[in-house]
């Protein structure tokens, strides 16, 4: 592969950097890239469905804030619905639409209307519109922050696109002119500024190809440190703490896709860019968390770890009856993290050095014993894989509000089987005991019908998954 999995590698980190592509390939990890993502994928339907309708950049950046907020599938659905009445009207978002956006979603069930559990959990769906219409910055604030979302999606051809970095510091009220009206909206903040901006780049490149660049600067202040228990000690604990190492992770990721996968399928990762990367190591330490409770069942998950689940949430703001007969709701009174990541403000069990080297061995321990239930095989590995695409984590009866894809629960889902060790398994190819399961199943070049086996073999039809990012 390159020097990012070198034997020269110290053991721990290289056994975490295994254990990342061990779980792509065995499908432990559902959305490598973001643009994998069941949700993102909604996202960018209703988008590329704005765009193919003449919509304007202003009505797609607000339908885009909405569709992020919202998560939920059919949630999504009826803002696109929406979306696409106001563009035969050639209107946008306004205070009206968003009234009847609110109410709708309060009419569906909860799991249909917004996300239920994990981050940004509490301000979902139609507690985050309500908190919207009720900012004292609104309508202004929004139709900002519409205008700016909606440069992404700009495909005139003297648009003056902004850049990643750029685009997360408008939405974050840090605009490099002071005299433009703030976009900074109620509690979209360092961790979800990114997150919506990187979906809109991801529907971009599915809508026409246009990929928004990201530099090694962007990767480092707005992506690798998104939030603490999950980006920024995981992007830690695999040795990334520059935007070299980013690229370097990006290459080894690249290659393994390229030589592990056949063509149909590492064609789908040619795309993969520094976005997707906080993807890949949030879900795997939510794999190694999945680990560390069916091993330590009786250990209780760090505070700053734990995922908020909504259904037990009140669900609106205001203490007066809702109009329509829905009942009281109440804003729970626990204050959300400033930084708009939706969870309960806590203190981070890593600030504190106490127990940090036991967790550190747990981990590595976990990290080893994971490796070493996972089949070394190709043919097992790919079969291993197959299997777990239909280990989705949806929660039947309760909408799209949970993720489906969460690696976490599909880990549990698999380590419900009781998995043993293997005897030629993924660590034993790491420790080198037997041969890394890394050649490319044969297959026809598109442009001269040769047979294609070795994994450095690049021909006209494989120029996209070129190991440079970029290139």
């Amino acid at each position: 592969m390159n020097t990012w999995l070198s034997p020269a590698v110290p053991e721990p980190l290289r056994l975490r950097r295994w254990l990342l592509l061990g779980c792509f390939m065995a499908g432990l990890i559902q959305k490598p890239l973001i643009s994998f993502a069941w949700d993102v994928i909604s996202f960018t339907k209703v988008m590329t469905d704005l765009s193919v309708a003449g919509a304007g950049p202003t009505l797609m950046g607000g339908t885009a804030i909405l569709l992020r907020q919202i998560f939920a599938e059919k949630g999504q659905e009826l803002v696109g619905k929406m979306a696409s009445r106001l563009c035969k009207q050639g209107r946008v978002w306004t205070k009206l639409p968003l009234e009847q956006l609110r109410d709708g979603l309060w009419h569906m069930e909860p799991g249909d209307a917004g996300k239920r559990k994990g981050r940004v959990a509490q301000f979902s769906g139609p507690v985050w519109v309500e908190s919207l219409l009720a900012d004292p910055g609104f309508p202004g604030n929004f139709a900002r922050a519409a205008e700016v979302v909606g440069k992404l999606f700009d495909i005139s051809a003297d648009a003056e696109g902004l850049s990643f970095g750029d685009t997360c510091q408008e939405l974050q009220g840090k605009s490099k002119n002071s005299k433009t009206r703030s976009a900074k909206l109620p509690g979209i903040a360092v961790y979800g500024v990114p997150h919506l901006v990187r979906e809109c780049v991801a529907a971009r490149v599915s809508i026409d190809g246009v990929a928004v660049p990201i530099s090694d600067a962007d990767f480092m202040s707005h992506l690798r440190d998104m939030h603490d228990d999950r980006t920024s000690a995981q992007f830690a604990a695999i040795g990334v703490s520059t935007g070299a190492d980013a690229r370097a992770m990006l290459r080894a990721v690249l290659g393994f896709a390229r030589s592990f996968h056949s063509y149909d399928t590492a064609r789908r990762w040619a795309s993969l860019d520094l976005l997707d990367l906080p993807c890949q190591v949030c879900e795997s330490g939510g794999v190694l968390s999945a680990v560390a409770q069916h091993r330590r069942p009786a250990v209780k998950r760090p505070a700053a770890a734990l995922e908020v689940d909504s259904s037990v949430v009140p669900r609106r703001a205001a203490a007066a009856p809702h109009p329509r007969g829905h009942g009281v709701h109440r804003r729970p009174a626990q204050s959300l993290d400033p930084r708009g990541s939706g969870v309960p403000m806590v203190s981070s069990p890593r600030s504190s050095p106490i127990g940090s080297q036991a967790v550190a061995d747990a981990e590595v321990d976990d990290v080893t014993w994971l490796l070493g239930r996972l089949p070394g095989s190709h043919g097992e590995l790919l079969a291993l894989g197959g299997f777990m695409k239909g280990m989705i984590s949806a929660v039947p009866g309760k909408g799209d509000g949970y993720d489906r894809q969460c690696a976490g629960a599909v880990t549990k889902a698999w380590l419900n089987t009781e998995p043993g060790p293997v005897a030629d398994s993924l660590l034993a190819c790491i420790r080198g005991r037997i041969d890394v399961p890394f050649t490319l199943p044969p297959y026809a070049c598109q442009e001269c019908s040769a047979m294609i086996t070795r994994p450095g073999e690049m021909h006209a039809d494989l120029r996209g998954l070129s190991s440079e990012p970029g290139s």
